[in-house]
């Protein structure tokens, strides 16, 4: 295993003037910023990233939801019913 940072072979970052928005000041990191900045990087880096999408048929339940509804106005969400069913015994 090397010893080589892991962003080594990324491109360095944009240089950006930004003064032109403003008076800038320039204070260093406390230690766990450094860590935590550290940190989070690899991890950015390494760590894959994942997002899983599920598609349900809800006709029936928004029939019943809006059955129960007292006013037309009022909109339907899923919210309070799918509450209640993860909750019921």
């Amino acid at each position: 295993m090397s010893n080589e940072p892991i962003t080594s072979d990324l491109p360095g970052w944009p240089e950006i003037d930004f003064s032109e928005f403003g008076p800038v000041e320039r204070r260093p990191l406390g230690r766990i910023q450094k860590l935590t900045a550290r940190f989070l990087g690899r991890n950015w880096i390494t760590i894959p990233h994942v997002t899983h999408h599920d598609e349900i048929d809800i006709t029936l339940f928004e029939d019943v939801a809006s059955a129960g509804m007292r006013h037309t106005d009022d909109k339907v969400t899923v919210i309070p019913p799918l509450t209640k069913a993860v909750v019921r015994p």
